[in-house]
């Protein structure tokens, strides 16, 4: 047990990353959706912290990059996938067998973890450090689908439910992390516009658990979707594609700290 010894602040920020998942996780088969975005939500703030905190205090040790994999993997894989499945499965439509809808609503999801996962595997097999993101990060694809279901999910600000968008916008995220192609940090300039991505989607997400006017939440969600459209517009004309470089995930220390 001396090895437990070696884990440093970043690690615990990392592992609450993932205990925050695993407890979105629960909220959604509890049916509390706005306890699930805000616990997500939080999830992203920790995993962009924890890199800021290794370079601060350091580390002991090297498995930082797989504590990584392991809590991006429950929060920015299962975790989305589950909610995107909780959403959108109608088991009065008939089984995935029968009903088109069901299907889409099983394929996708299996498809963010799929494409999540060998995002996060190419990312801890990374040797070498680089100065950008390969694929978007894992966590870009978890806001995005939080976003969207504060907006158009279930019982969502705007409309309730909007299928076949919301999953079309699902799968080219996935698609997007598995790309070669290049993202920024999220460091320097790019950390206020993240903050105030961030802070506007939890909020907009405490206030429909408050019951507050829905009109203060579309606004807010709507202006922190607005941000990530933004960040996943600029990466490709940022950082061309280059089969030649290394990739790395957002939140992952082992690069962070170059």
């Amino acid at each position: 047990m001396i090895w437990i010894r070696k884990i440093s602040p970043a690690d615990l920020l990392t592992i609450g990353n993932g205990v925050l998942g695993f407890l979105a996780i629960t909220y959604i088969f509890d049916g509390k959706l706005q306890f699930a975005y805000a616990l997500l939500i939080l999830a992203i703030t920790l995993d962009g912290l924890d890199g800021i905190v290794a370079r601060k205090f350091g580390t002991k040790h090297t498995f930082g990059p797989y504590l990584d994999l392991s809590s991006d993997t429950i929060s920015f894989c299962f975790a989305p996938a589950i909610l995107l499945y909780s959403t959108f499965y109608d088991i009065a439509k008939g089984s995935a067998l029968v009903s088109v809808d069901n299907a889409l609503a099983v394929i996708v999801p299996a498809f963010v973890i799929v494409a999540g996962i060998l995002h996060l595997a190419r990312n801890a097999s990374q040797q070498s450090p680089v100065s950008h993101f390969i694929g978007l990060p894992t966590a870009t694809t978890a806001f995005f689908i939080v976003a969207l279901c504060l907006l158009i999910g279930e019982n969502g600000l705007l409309w309730h439910k909007l299928q076949h968008p919301f999953l079309l916008i699902a799968t080219l995220t996935s698609v997007l992390a598995i790309s070669e192609i290049g993202y920024p940090k999220v460091e320097g300039k790019l950390v206020p516009w993240a903050g105030m991505a961030l802070s506007s989607l939890m909020l907009a997400s405490l206030l429909g658990l408050w019951n507050v006017e829905p009109l203060i939440g579309i606004v807010l969600a709507s202006l922190s979707l607005s941000i990530g459209v933004l960040y996943l517009i600029a990466g490709p004309f940022l950082f061309p594609r280059n089969k030649d470089i290394g990739d790395v995930s957002m939140g992952t220390r082992h690069s962070d700290k170059s």
